[in-house]
């Protein structure tokens, strides 16, 4: 992302993952970070942890972050909305470029890109966690959620 280690605040927190490992941030950075298009813009400084991590992707906000731009998430519409002087503005998801960070990063594949994971700016590629949801086909035969079963989250 063209941050060099001369731009970064030394930070002497440890953070643990999803799988207990423990984690030693290279240091924090605070980043200008824009949603939405012109007219409907929020630009606000955010601050992160950067962090030698592997991830597929290259930014991904957390919810200290979300919040400071008041923006509500629609993971199943992969869409962000959130409020701006002159209306609301939005952040539209790619499902193809959704699905290609997913399948790199149970394939354990790095895009060697720094990224940011709930304020952490981190080098290579995070671990992803999901719930998988059995589907069965229905009358028509599309795919359904089984509705017999919970899963917990």
């Amino acid at each position: 992302m063209g941050i060099n280690n001369a731009e970064l605040t030394r930070i002497n927190t440890p953070l643990t993952s999803f799988s207990g490992n423990i984690v030693e941030p290279i240091g924090e950075v605070t980043l200008p970070i824009s949603l939405g298009s012109y007219p409907r813009r929020a630009t606000k400084m955010i601050k992160f942890l950067v962090v030698d991590a592997p991830s597929a992707y290259n930014v991904i906000l957390g919810r200290p972050s979300l919040n400071s731009f008041q923006a509500i998430a629609s993971t199943y519409h992969l869409k962000l909305k959130f409020p701006t002087p002159v209306g609301i503005g939005e952040e539209i998801g790619d499902q193809r470029q959704a699905r290609e960070c997913y399948a790199n990063s149970l394939k354990g594949e790095s895009n060697n890109q720094p990224i940011v994971k709930s304020g952490i700016l981190s080098k290579e590629k995070a671990t992803v966690t999901t719930d998988e949801v059995p589907m069965e086909k229905s009358k028509e035969g599309e795919p359904q959620a089984n509705k017999k079963r919970k899963v917990d989250e």
